[in-house]
This record gives structure tokens, sequence and C-alpha cells, in this order.
């Protein structure tokens, strides 16, 4: 029932946006329109994670058998830039970070375990985000394609290790790590930290 009116809401919004040529008018609905997509995006990751029907329930022993039967664990590690895979069932939950996630995220390998949204929430004092929103629709047009999906650049603010956020700006690719039976396992999502082109272009 809570997944039915967020969704009318995000199409009231969206409606209301569209026909608001007030800009002054506008940064209300902005803000109204980015939490009702986040609420959304949350419950559903939380409910259904990025499958719309899952097949299997991915686990910790899986990943390694994944790992053991390909070149993947070496390059993962290695990698400069931020690697993390992810459980596409309920919860989003983290199944592994490499080095390079850690390090730019302020992220101890506690976070494995964690549903992915719990473990990098959005800024709280910034209403009118769509990091979190973003981020899901992009986990769950991979896993429902079985493509890989390629994102530009785009604002997800990384939590410090006392609370505060600090603004970033990543360009990010998220690939679906498929078994023999074409059977989705788990999603790679690789980001690469633009901030400071960003910034410079701004």
């Amino acid at each position: 029932m809570r997944r039915f009116v967020l969704r009318q809401n995000v199409v009231r919004f969206e409606r209301a946006l569209a026909a608001e040529r007030d800009e002054t008018g506008r940064g209300p609905i902005r803000a109204m329109l980015a939490a009702s997509r986040r609420e959304l995006a949350l419950l559903e990751a939380k409910q259904v994670g990025a499958e719309a029907a899952p097949v299997r329930a991915s686990t910790e022993q899986a990943w390694r058998e994944h790992q053991n039967s390909t070149t993947f664990r070496s390059d993962f590690d290695r990698s400069p830039h931020p690697c993390m895979v992810l459980d596409p069932g309920p919860g989003l939950r983290i199944i592994d970070l490499n080095a390079a996630h850690r390090v730019a995220t302020h992220t101890g390998r506690d976070a494995i375990g964690r549903p992915l949204f719990d473990a990098f929430p959005d800024d709280p004092a910034n209403a009118g985000s769509e990091s979190v929103h973003m981020l899901y629709a992009v986990l769950r047009a991979a896993a429902e394609s079985g493509q890989r999906q390629t994102v530009a650049p785009y604002r997800y603010d990384v939590r410090r290790p006392d609370g505060r956020f600090v603004v970033r700006h990543w360009r990010s690719e998220t690939t679906p790590l498929i078994d023999e039976e074409g059977r989705l396992l788990f999603l790679l999502h690789k980001a690469e930290d633009v901030t400071s082109l960003v910034l410079a272009a701004e």
C-alpha cells in the first residue's frame, strides 16, 4: 500500500512540476518530488532489491565460488577505481568492497553484509537530493536488462567518519554478473570520482 501511495505521489508531483511555470513555485515541488522518489527507492530496495522476480538467493558462499572460478578477484582488488559487489535481492546487501572503494567512501569492511542504502545514505541536509533514486534506478535497469549500465557524472555525497557529508560526483557503470545458465548472481558497481572535473566545469 505504501509503495502505491508513493508511486502516485511521484506521478502527481511530476505533473505539478511540468505544469508550474513560475520558478519560485517549482522549487518546493522539486523538493517534494525528490523526497517521494527517494522514499520509494528506499522502500523498493528493501522489499524487492533490484530484481522484479528474483530467481535465487545469493550468498557469501556463492560469491566465493564465483571468485574461485574466474580471474575476477585480482582485477577487483587491484582496480584503482572504487568497486563494490551487491546482492540484487531484497535489501541490496553489500557482498564485497575493494580497497579503493573503502578509501574513497571512508568505509571499513564492516559495511559488508549491510543494505546498500544503510551503509551509504543520502545527506539528510540535502532535501532535494536525487542520489538514492538515481542509483537505485541504474541498479534496477542492470538487473532487469542483463546489460551493463553506464551513467554520466552524478552527485552522491559521502559521509565522513565524523558524520559530516562531503560533495562527491561520480561516473559509474553497473555490470550484471550472470551464471552459465543466464541467471543473475550479483551486480558489480564501479565508480570513478570526477568531483574535481565537475567543480572545475562549474
